[in-house]
């Protein structure tokens, strides 16, 4: 957290956001196919992971790091 460390903030907010998708017509699905796998119907399957952090550090004080 060098924003903390260095530039004293004292409020800090993180927000990461993963989407994904899998199918069996994606590129590993046309794979397997290719190699004789039978995958049945079309499924595909999504989901999404949402992480937010906050934080709050007291006021920089001297001789603190």
């Amino acid at each position: 957290m060098s924003s903390v460390l260095e530039n004293g903030a004292t409020e800090v907010v993180i927000n990461i956001r993963s989407n994904r998708t899998h199918s069996i017509d994606g590129s590993l699905g046309v794979q397997l196919k290719k190699l004789g796998f039978d995958l049945g119907g079309l499924t595909q399957h999504s989901g999404a992971t949402s992480l937010h952090i906050r934080a709050s550090f007291p006021s920089a004080r001297k001789g603190w790091k």
